[in-house]
């Protein structure tokens, strides 16, 4: 009886003991299913891209990188960038360079409005003539010439419906290739939607015949412009290549005008009132 007990245990020891070989053997036989590789979108720049200006979608190109090279660029997913030709780069990126989200200002975002103005440059609201200025023409993005009527005896300034003696009225550039920035119209951008980014503090009416354009200008320029402003008739044209230089005086349109007015006897005087 004893040993018929014995040979049992002992079977059943080396059943128990002959499955745990098999499932070892089964495990060691199950191939190990790696987790696949996680990529994520990113952006590179194609050329060197410049601080304030639009990302346009040919400037830049996608690629897939591994998450795990990613999450050491401080990427965690897919990367999406703004081609609003309204949202600007705010930085300068060399090329090859990754281009990322924060590397963008929306309009109306902290910081916007400095990315519009050129370095080196301030913003002038600049008070105009309205008479030539032809609506969604002179308009944010585009570049203007600064025309200047002036005269050593009146002050033109302002609207030029008044009559005004013609000596000495001369008419010249002032400014070339000034940047508009905005107007007091609220005239349409460069991508067609209406463009209120730079408004004047202070619009000036229509009855005055006068608007207010905000240009770039130079800050050495300040003064000068300012004065002008106060004692020319001002206008603007869109900026031109010229052959010759710009200047003209009454003389150059009417003919066999001289600036002198004859008096009766021997004694001519001029229109300011001094003997020749």
């Amino acid at each position: 009886m004893k040993k018929s007990l014995s040979l049992f245990v002992a079977l059943v020891a080396v059943a128990i003991g002959g499955y745990g070989i098999y499932q070892n053997l089964n495990k060691t036989s199950e191939p190990t299913v790696e987790k696949p590789e996680e990529y994520v979108q990113v952006w590179r720049a194609n050329i060197e891209l410049v601080k304030g200006k639009p990302i346009d979608a040919s400037l830049v190109k996608r690629e897939q990188i591994l998450k795990s090279l990613a999450i050491g660029e401080g990427i965690k997913a897919d990367v999406n960038l703004d081609f609003s030709p309204a949202t600007l780069l705010n930085r300068n990126l060399a090329k090859g360079d990754l281009v990322l989200p924060e590397y963008q200002n929306k309009k109306g975002s902290p910081g916007y409005i400095d990315l519009l103005i050129s370095e080196g440059k301030e913003p002038y609201p600049l008070l105009v003539s309205s008479t030539n200025l032809i609506l969604d023409y002179i308009r944010p993005g585009v570049y203007v010439d600064v025309l200047s009527i002036s005269s050593p005896v009146e002050n033109l300034s302002g609207d030029l419906d008044r009559r005004i003696g013609f000596n000495g009225v001369n008419a010249n550039l002032l400014l070339k290739r000034a940047k508009v920035l905005g107007t007091s119209s609220g005239s349409r951008g460069d991508d067609g939607n209406l463009d209120s980014t730079f408004q004047p503090a202070a619009s000036a009416g229509e009855e005055t015949g006068q608007a207010v354009v905000i240009i770039e200008i130079d800050p050495v320029d300040i003064a000068r412009v300012s004065l002008a402003e106060k004692t020319m008739h001002l206008e603007v044209y869109r900026s031109n290549s010229y052959e010759a230089p710009i200047d003209a005086d009454v003389r150059n349109v009417i003919e066999n005008y001289s600036g002198v007015s004859e008096l009766r006897g021997s004694r001519r005087q001029t229109v300011q009132g001094g003997e020749l």
